[in-house]
């Protein structure tokens, strides 16, 4: 006696759709807790380049000062910090003349040696605000910091008091949670 041939069954088509959208359920759920998340990391990367850049322009500063080259240090000023780094950040992508801002790649950092300014192009524009404005792009400048006591805006060491170099945002910002 043979036994009878069990027939292989399939998955039926209201089995595979019942699949895919308790598979979708589930993908919008994990997004909605994701995306979020994405946004206050690239807050949190930008500060943390900031800070690095800064103190990148403290022990420079301090180099020059304890080397006998203080009267170089204002030839920082209107320069890239980026070149001061060991290695500098992985979104860095050079030095680019008047690029095209919607042509750069997001959450990217570049440098505009036509305009002396750092420029980084937001990816989460929700998470970088100018008052109530969302920001695309956040510019930097390299400055001298001094306390202008003849009033002529401009650092004269013979009259004003140096205050040190910094990276000066050209525009107010605020990095929202």
């Amino acid at each position: 006696m043979t036994k009878p041939r069990e027939s292989a069954r399939g998955l039926t088509l209201i089995e595979v759709l019942v699949v895919l959208i308790l598979v979708g359920i589930l993908a919008g759920f994990a997004l909605q807790r994701l995306l979020p998340l994405i946004g206050k990391a690239e807050a949190v990367s930008f500060a943390t380049v900031v800070n690095q850049l800064e103190n990148a322009l403290l022990l420079e500063t301090a180099k020059r000062i304890a080397g006998g080259k203080g009267a170089s240090v204002t030839a920082l000023a209107d320069t890239n910090p980026m070149q001061l780094m060991l290695r500098p950040p992985d979104n860095y992508i050079g030095e680019l003349r008047i690029p095209v801002a919607e042509s750069l790649p997001k959450r990217s950092w570049h440098y505009d040696p036509s305009r002396d300014r750092l420029v980084y192009r937001v990816g989460a524009p929700e998470r970088f605000r100018q008052g109530n404005q969302e920001l695309a792009l956040i510019e930097f400048r390299v400055s001298v910091a001094f306390n202008d006591r003849d009033g002529d805006r401009q650092y004269r060491p013979q009259y004003d008091d140096f205050g040190g170099i910094r990276l000066q945002p050209q525009a107010p910002y605020r990095l929202v949670n």
